[in-house]
């Protein structure tokens, strides 16, 4: 069965995909764009910039023993879009005991507007254990989570495309101005105590 393609304007998604032994681990990135379509080369050189600068980022902060594999890059406007896809190999660098795989820490991605298709999420999988003390944020893992953040919101070199919170209800981006977390261990499991901000 094919899944449905749900267009978003002048939105180009990058999905960041990566295993830990044998299982998947997905993460999205949205990028606006202004009326021009991008191309394929404008796309590979967005994907190094993911690859260099945010995956280089994220792998300081996810526990030993991850692997991002591949990078996809797809302009949404339509389905006549590019799609551009890049090889990694990347390995997380963070410690050596892992925490539960329902264990996260959510990234609050943030626009000038308010409403659930003007915000997005971020979940960081594969902490390290010590990231935690009990279920609260390690101080000293702010710094690094702040890098990363920084780099979610870094835009790429030449303005071509900026980081955005993508939505399919809305079939749009809006975009992203600030990234904001709390303190507390986060799961998307209801029962447990956090769900993020």
């Amino acid at each position: 069965m094919m899944a449905i393609f749900h267009p978003m304007a002048y939105t180009v998604e990058v999905t960041l995909k990566a295993e830990r032994s044998g299982n998947q681990r997905r993460n999205v990135i949205h990028y606006a764009y202004l009326t021009t379509r991008p191309t394929v080369a404008e796309l590979t050189t967005l994907l190094a910039h993911v690859e260099n600068i945010v995956i280089d980022k994220y792998e300081d902060v996810v526990c030993t023993g991850t692997r991002w594999y591949e990078l996809v890059a797809q302009d949404m406007h339509d389905q006549t879009g590019v799609q551009v896809t890049r090889t990694v190999n990347r390995l997380s660098v963070n410690g050596t005991q892992v925490s539960p795989s329902n264990v996260s820490l959510c990234l609050s991605k943030r626009t000038a507007r308010a409403g659930r298709s003007y915000r997005g999420r971020f979940y960081m999988v594969d902490c390290a254990e010590d990231m935690f003390n009990g279920d609260d944020l390690n101080p000293l893992y702010n710094g690094a989570v702040t890098t990363l953040a920084n780099a979610i919101l870094a835009i790429p070199t030449g303005n071509r495309f900026f980081p955005a919170v993508g939505s399919r209800r809305s079939a749009g981006s809006t975009p992203m101005l600030a990234i904001t977390w709390d303190q507390v261990a986060d799961s998307q499991r209801r029962r447990l105590k956090g769900r993020g901000p």
